[in-house]
C-alpha cells in the first residue's frame, strides 16, 4: 500500500508542474538576440545557428555530424529543423532551457 501511495505522490508531482517551473517561452525577436549567430552548448554538443538560415552541431564526444543543416525561426519563435524542433524558454533564474522535439525533453543551455 505504501508503494502505491509513493507513485501516486510521484505522478501528481509531476503533473502538477507550473509554466513557471518550465520557464517562460521565448518570442521570435528574442530567440534572433540570443541564440542565433551566437554559439551555445547543451549537455550533448555545441551548436550556432547563422542568420543564413543554416546551422552546425559538434558533439562533445568530438563527432562532427554533416551539416550545416537548414533551419526556419517560425513566428512563435521554434526553430525548425528537417527532423527536430528547438523552443527555448527561460526559467525565473534567468537561465534557459530548450525543448527538443525528437526526445521530447528539455536541456540546459549553456551560453
Amino acid at each position: 500500500m505504501k508503494y502505491v501511495l509513493l507513485v501516486a505522490l510521484i505522478l501528481l508531482t509531476g503533473c502538477t508542474s507550473t509554466p513557471e517551473s518550465n520557464g517562460t517561452q521565448l518570442s521570435a525577436s528574442e530567440v534572433q538576440s540570443v541564440f542565433i549567430d551566437r554559439p551555445w552548448r547543451s549537455p550533448s554538443g555545441r551548436f550556432l545557428f547563422k542568420s543564413d538560415g543554416t546551422y552546425t552541431f559538434v558533439g562533445n564526444n568530438g563527432q562532427v555530424n554533416p551539416s550545416p543543416w537548414n533551419y526556419t525561426l517560425r513566428p512563435d519563435g521554434v526553430i525548425e529543423g528537417a527532423t527536430t524542433n528547438y523552443t527555448f524558454f527561460r526559467k525565473a533564474d534567468g537561465s534557459y532551457v530548450y525543448h527538443h522535439s525528437r526526445s521530447n525533453r528539455r536541456y540546459r543551455v549553456l551560453l
